[in-house]
C-alpha cells in the first residue's frame, strides 16, 4: 500500500470539506499537476483514464472539461480523481464526426463522469475518499445544472473488492444508484506455458490453427500505411455490425493515434501468408495494465476461416507478459444480455484464461427541467433515430 505524503499546494479552488469524513477536497490547476501521474504509477489501482494524458486528450479533441481533484486530510493526500464535465453524447458525436457540436450540448445537457477513479493512496480510507470526492462532484454538478452523473471506481484497485458492498451502501445514502457491470481480466502472473494452459480449449485450438495457417502477427507503428490497415479492418467490422464506419478524420483524432508518441498506444495486425489483412487490435499500456479496444477483423478473414484475430489475442498476452505487465483488461462484457451479439462477445472474451471481474457504475440523476427534456429525447427521439438509421443501413445493403 502506498500512502502519499505530499502536502496540497497550488489550489485552483477553495478547499471543501467532504461530508462527515473530515476529508478536504479541492481542484488543482493543470499547470500544477507535475506529480499527478507519478502518484498514479505508485498505485495498483492507477488507470490511464485517470492520467493527465487522458484528461488533456479529452480536452483537446472531445471538447470536454477535465477537473483534477485532490482529497486530503491535514495536508496529506489520500486520493485524487479526474472527472469530466461534458454532455452524454460524446461517443455518438465522435463516431459521426460531429464533435464540433459538443460546446452547444455542454450548455444544453451538461453531464459529468469519471472512469476508473478515484485513485486511493490509503486503503483504510478507501470508502471515505470515494464519498468525499463523489460528494464534491455531485454538489458541483448540481451547481452547473447537470442532467446526470456517471462515476465508476477503479476496479483494478485490490481494495475495491474488499470494500465494494460498503461503498455501495455509503453512496446509496447520498442518492447514487448502483449499476452492475463486468469485464474479463487476464492476470499475467505465470509463464507462457501456464498462461496458454489457462486458455479455454477453443482458444488453444484456434491459436494452434492460426500458427499452422502461417498467419503473421505484427506490432505496428502509426505510419500512414499501417494506420490505413488498422482503419480498413475497423471500417469493415463497423459495416458488418451496422455501426457508422469511422472516418479518416475521426481516426486521426482517436486516442490511439494521439497518444502513440507518448508511448501509451500500441497496435497489432494479422495477415495471411499471401499478405491479406485479417485483423487489427488496439490497446493502451499504462501502469502495468493493458486495456484492449478496437478489435476488428476483415470480411476476408471471416470468409476464409482464418484465425488471425485469435492469434493476435494470444500474441498480445505474450507481449504483455514479457513487457512486465500485471494484467490485460478485455474491457467490458454483458454476461446476462439476451442479445446474440453480446453473447458472442462474452464467449470470445471469456476464452482467454481471464477471470470475470464485477464492478459498479454509480449514477445520479438530478431533478431539473433539463433532465426531463434529456430523458424524453433519450427514450423517445433516440429510439426513433436508431430505428431510422437501421432502416437506412438495411436499404444500403440491399443495393
Amino acid at each position: 500500500m502506498f500512502v502519499a505524503n505530499e502536502t496540497v499546494e497550488y489550489l485552483d479552488s477553495d478547499p471543501v470539506e467532504g461530508t462527515s469524513t473530515g476529508i478536504t477536497v479541492c481542484s488543482v490547476d493543470y499547470s500544477n499537476l507535475k506529480d499527478w501521474d507519478k502518484r498514479i504509477l505508485q498505485s495498483d489501482g492507477g488507470s490511464w483514464r485517470q492520467s493527465t494524458y487522458y484528461g488533456e486528450y479529452k480536452r483537446d479533441f472531445w471538447h470536454e472539461i477535465p477537473v483534477y481533484l485532490i482529497a486530503s486530510e491535514q495536508g496529506v493526500i489520500l486520493g485524487q480523481l479526474l472527472v469530466f464535465f461534458t454532455h452524454p453524447y460524446g461517443w455518438s458525436l465522435n463516431r459521426h464526426g460531429l464533435l464540433s457540436l459538443a460546446p452547444v450540448l455542454d450548455r444544453v445537457f451538461p453531464w459529468v463522469y469519471c472512469a476508473e477513479g478515484p485513485i486511493v493512496f490509503d486503503g483504510k480510507r478507501f470508502v471515505d475518499v470515494h464519498e468525499a470526492l463523489y460528494t464534491w462532484v455531485i454538489e458541483e454538478a448540481r451547481r452547473r445544472g447537470c442532467v446526470g452523473c456517471s462515476l465508476t471506481p477503479s476496479f483494478y484497485d485490490p481494495f475495491f473488492l474488499t470494500h465494494r458492498e460498503t461503498l455501495k451502501e455509503r453512496l446509496a445514502k447520498i442518492g447514487f444508484l448502483a449499476k452492475e457491470k463486468s469485464t474479463f481480466v487476464v492476470d499475467l502472473d505465470g509463464s507462457e506455458e501456464e498462461l496458454f494452459t489457462r486458455l479455454k480449449k477453443e482458444a488453444r485450438n484456434k491459436v494452434r490453427k492460426g500458427e499452422k495457417q502461417g498467419i503473421k502477427v505484427d506490432k505496428i507503428g502509426d505510419t500512414a500505411k499501417e494506420a490505413d490497415l488498422m482503419l480498413q479492418a475497423m471500417r469493415e467490422t463497423a459495416s458488418r455490425n451496422s455501426v457508422a464506419p469511422i472516418t479518416r478524420k475521426t481516426f486521426e483524432k482517436s486516442s490511439w493515434k494521439c497518444l502513440y508518441n507518448d508511448g501509451l498506444s500500441h497496435g497489432f495486425i494479422s495477415r495471411s501468408t499471401e499478405g491479406h489483412l485479417l485483423s487489427s487490435q488496439q490497446c493502451v499500456k499504462f501502469n502495468g495494465i493493458i486495456s484492449l479496444g478496437g478489435v476488428s477483423y476483415t470480411d476476408f478473414s471471416r470468409d476464409s476461416s482464418l484465425y488471425g484475430n485469435d492469434l493476435v489475442q494470444w500474441r498480445v498476452i505474450q507481449w504483455g507478459l514479457h513487457a512486465g505487465c500485471r494484467l490485460i483488461d478485455f474491457t467490458g462484457v454483458s454476461p446476462n444480455s439476451k442479445s446474440e451479439k453480446m453473447k458472442a462477445i462474452y464467449a470470445f472474451k471469456s476464452k482467454w484464461g481471464g477471470r470475470k471481474l464485477d464492478y459498479v457504475e454509480f449514477t445520479f440523476e438530478f431533478s431539473n427541467i433539463r433532465q426531463l427534456v434529456h430523458q424524453f429525447i433519450t427514450r423517445k427521439i433516440g429510439s426513433l433515430l436508431k430505428g431510422l438509421y437501421r432502416r437506412i443501413r438495411f436499404i444500403q445493403k440491399l443495393r
